[in-house]
């Protein structure tokens, strides 16, 4: 049974039959569990603070420095748009986006599921002009992958949630 905050456990152990294998057991996947979930919260911390990176570089106006938060083979897929898959092309896509005159990009992270040297995070966007005027709301998906040891946008797709 677990006290009320449930954060210690009591296990009854009979003394006939006793398998202290299940004791062992019981604290390797605890410890397990415990790994998977600081790992999971630093990769979100870095993705988050990797979001931080993109949304002052974005409010610089600078598409190349945008376009190399991306990995090298990254494609992003805007909305209304077809795929772009070279840097170069990403950078071209920014800069169209700056001379609209937006100038801020807020990134909401939702979630951030980790797969070794991948990430998926799932969140919310709103993109503003240079008056702080929104110009565009919507959600976005992003595949994260480490790449120098560094996280960095590999497939960056995202879509309005304003009516057409």
């Amino acid at each position: 049974m677990n006290n009320t905050n449930g954060m210690f456990f009591y296990l009854e152990v009979p003394e006939k039959g006793f398998d202290r294998n299940y004791i062992l057991k019981f604290i390797i996947i605890s410890k397990l569990q415990a790994m998977i979930t600081t790992t999971t919260l630093s990769i979100r911390d870095a993705i988050v603070a990797a979001n931080k990176n993109f949304m002052q570089t974005f409010a610089q106006g600078d598409a190349a420095s945008l376009a190399n938060l991306y990995t090298q083979d990254a494609q992003i897929f805007p909305t209304h748009s077809d795929l772009i898959g070279t840097r170069q092309g990403i950078k071209e896509f920014w800069s169209a986006i700056f001379r609209l005159n937006i100038s801020q990009a807020t990134l909401e992270t939702q979630e951030v599921e980790s797969h070794g040297n991948t990430a998926i995070e799932v969140g919310k966007y709103l993109l503003s002009d240079r008056n702080g005027q929104m110009v565009d709301k919507g959600k976005y998906i992003v595949v994260w992958k480490q790449e120098n040891g560094q996280w960095r946008l590999h497939r960056d797709m995202w879509n309005s949630s304003l009516p057409v």
